[in-house]
């Protein structure tokens, strides 16, 4: 059995070429299967793509595991300079809220962006990526952030640039 049968994403195949949603699925398979997951030195953390299967249409993807209180969208374009300082303001000031949430960057980048977002994941389980390729951005900015919350999987949803204009720090208030 291959391990992606262990994955139930309906609306969604498993593509292992590079293409929209990228997500490190360890935490979604059973005890004892993640060492069946395709880990190699380019890709460390057993990531995989997902993109909607045929007549998908519209539908919004259920991911495993389960919901969580809050999805934090960040879309964004080239912003290799900015990635790891908004992730460290932003897991500080969720530290102690008592609510489980998400950072799902919404990433358009053609430079290193995608790679510090991996990079970051390591020591952030909470992150995943949605990272449309060149060629495949359909909406721009706006096509981003509808696309990030179809793959969402929080109660409530908060966007936010990825370039300070929103400080993280103000997640909290929102959420409190």
């Amino acid at each position: 059995m291959d391990w992606c049968d262990l994955c139930i994403i309906p609306g969604f195949d498993i593509d292992r070429s590079g293409g929209e949603l990228m997500t490190d699925l360890t935490s979604t398979v059973s005890s004892g299967t993640t060492a069946d997951l395709d880990k190699s030195p380019s890709n460390p953390r057993g990531w995989v793509t997902l993109t909607p299967a045929p007549g998908a249409g519209e539908a919004r993807p259920q991911a495993v595991p389960t919901a969580v209180d809050l999805s934090v969208l960040v879309p964004t374009r080239n912003e290799v300079g900015n990635v790891a300082v908004l992730t460290e303001r932003l897991s500080e000031a969720m530290t102690g809220l008592g609510r489980s949430w998400e950072l799902l960057f919404l990433d358009d980048s053609d430079d290193a962006t995608p790679d510090v977002i991996g990079s970051l994941s390591s020591r952030h389980p909470e992150i995943s990526m949605l990272h449309r390729p060149r060629g495949k951005r359909p909406g721009g900015l706006s096509g981003a952030v509808v696309a990030g919350f179809r793959a969402a999987r929080g109660q409530v949803m908060v966007v936010m640039d990825g370039d300070f204009q929103h400080p993280p720090e103000l997640v909290r208030e929102l959420v409190k």
